[in-house]
């Protein structure tokens, strides 16, 4: 087995607060600046990868070339999306009614070639995630904030949580406490 030979080494994913610190400490290696929120973007947009993100980064300091800052605009204009922040994206279109947007959106994860079962669960998750929300709602929770600490609880720990505040104000724009 590969333990006599050698060594098994259990690599767990990073969280995104690990992600963020890393994408502000190598822009500042690089002699760049990044806002937090900037970094907490980049880290939804890309996905909690640390090679894809560290790769990404590479490229926005490459094409910031001689400026400081890197904004949210070059964010856009250079990285990836991940296909969960694509499909958050799809579904925040929804919410909002924008059905135009939301259909382009779908067409362009279908043209991609995205795994459309993959998408139909995520989907479906997103969907789960926001009847939670609602259910909170009525168990009491009056706040995004409220309900954002209950996601955040033992009871939720499966959930990205830096989703829950941005699909609970798509749902219900109304309720942002």
């Amino acid at each position: 087995t590969i333990k006599k030979v050698g060594r098994v080494i259990e690599i767990e994913k990073i969280s995104d607060t690990i992600a963020v610190k890393k994408v502000m400490s190598v822009a500042k290696q690089n002699n760049k600046q990044i806002s937090k929120p900037d970094a907490e973007y980049m880290v939804t947009r890309v996905g909690v990868d640390l090679s894809l993100i560290l790769n990404e980064l590479d490229k926005l300091i490459a094409f910031v070339d001689t400026r400081e800052i890197i904004t949210k605009k070059d964010i856009d204009e250079i990285c990836i999306q991940s296909l969960e922040s694509k499909i958050f994206d799809l579904i925040k279109s929804i919410c909002s009614k924008k059905i135009d947007i939301a259909i382009k959106q779908y067409h362009n994860m279908i043209t991609n070639k995205e795994p459309q079962v993959l998408m139909l669960y995520m989907i479906a998750r997103q969907y789960m995630m926001m009847y939670e929300a609602v259910l909170l709602d009525k168990k009491g929770y009056f706040t995004t904030q409220e309900i954002y600490k209950a996601y955040t609880s033992a009871l939720f720990t499966n959930i990205p949580s830096r989703n829950i505040c941005t699909i609970i104000e798509a749902a219900n724009p109304n309720k942002v406490g």
